[in-house]
């Protein structure tokens, strides 16, 4: 495929798809919108019609199936339902853009990733698109700085999902909703990005806001890891925050202690990195921009551009399917060490790319 071909998409899902992917998509160069697929046919017409959508498709399989000519499908469905449509769509030879989770297990990913050899296939770890993010993992490879000892996150946001009624895929355990899918794996793959891979990991969830419905999925997180170099990591993580929203790291060096904070709402926007001993009175090195819309779609969108390219090159890709698989196994993982949070070793297998 050429740099002036025209790479045609088609997207699955009519909440965050429609909200985050359609407008991302329609602002490259080079790329057409062609179809968009529901879970129903009438909300998938409602919206190929105000997005300028071509062709709707009820049910998500259909669209990677029956739409000719494509060239690759973003999907970002409920869990439970992405796993048959980014089967079909490998199964075609179609490139994939997913959101996470990649799949509603571990070994579901693994075969995802197994499936996309030699194809783009891209899982949307969006933190990594912003420049805060990039110039911290810069900072971080700087050896003038030497290692790094320990990291830490907080990360508490209020989430909907958490308060409201279980009436949603998000708010259910049995459909792989909860603080896991919606922070945990962003978490899981940033610490592995900026600091390096896990090696041990231990782990505990609760439900803070529903904690006698057996139903509910975990509102809170508290998550330790060893990275291979010996780096202790710990996380805290909740999207059932009554104190406000925060994101928080705190990477401490041997030469320098370096913090990334965003306490807004919209939390693709307005990251800002400083170095210092204490937050409070630590100098800044970098403010991302605060956005004036939707911060979602234009992290997207670069990673979306990336994952033209790759389509257009035939090269591979990252965040990568491979990632997305290893993000499960950690999950995975974590959940079994709850009881007494004894760390357990990752399995051999678990880490990609060794």
């Amino acid at each position: 495929m050429s740099d002036r071909s025209i790479v045609r998409v088609g997207v699955l899902g009519a909440g965050f798809g429609a909200a985050v992917h359609v407008p991302g998509l329609q602002a490259l160069q080079g790329v057409r919108v062609q179809a968009i697929a529901a879970a129903n046919l009438a909300r998938a017409q409602e919206v190929s019609v105000r997005l300028d959508v071509p062709r709707a498709y009820g049910g998500w399989e259909n669209l990677p199936s029956m739409e000719s000519n494509l060239d690759a499908v973003t999907v970002a469905p409920p869990p439970f339902e992405a796993d048959p449509a980014i089967t079909a769509a490998l199964e075609r030879g179609l490139h994939v853009l997913a959101e996470k989770p990649l799949a509603s297990s571990a070994e579901i990913a693994r075969d995802h990733a197994t499936r996309a050899r030699g194809l783009a296939a891209m899982v949307d770890y969006e933190f990594v698109a912003l420049p805060s993010f990039q110039i911290f993992k810069g900072l971080l490879l700087d050896r003038r700085y030497g290692r790094v000892r320990h990291a830490s996150l907080t990360w508490h946001v209020s989430s909907p999902s958490a308060f409201g009624p279980a009436s949603g895929w998000k708010s259910r355990t049995a459909a792989c909703g909860g603080v896991m899918t919606a922070l945990g794996e962003h978490a899981l793959y940033l610490m592995e990005w900026l600091v390096g891979r896990i090696y041990s990991i231990a782990g505990a969830t609760s439900c803070r806001v529903w904690p006698d419905d057996p139903a509910r999925a975990p509102d809170t997180a508290h998550i330790e890891r060893t990275t291979e170099t010996g780096c202790a990591l710990a996380a805290d993580i909740s999207n059932a925050s009554g104190n406000g929203w925060v994101h928080h790291w705190k990477l401490e060096c041997e030469h320098a202690t370096f913090h990334l904070v965003n306490r807004r709402r919209d939390y693709l926007s307005g990251f800002v990195l400083s170095v210092g001993t204490d937050l409070n009175s630590s100098t800044i090195l970098h403010a991302d921009d605060v956005m004036s819309g939707d911060g979602r779609v234009a992290a997207f969108t670069h990673l979306a551009e990336k994952f033209i390219g790759a389509v257009r090159h035939g090269i591979p890709v990252e965040p990568s399917f491979d990632d997305g698989a290893r993000v499960r196994s950690l999950v995975e993982a974590m959940r079994g060490t709850a009881q007494d949070l004894a760390p357990v070793q990752i399995p051999h297998e678990c880490r990609q790319g060794d």
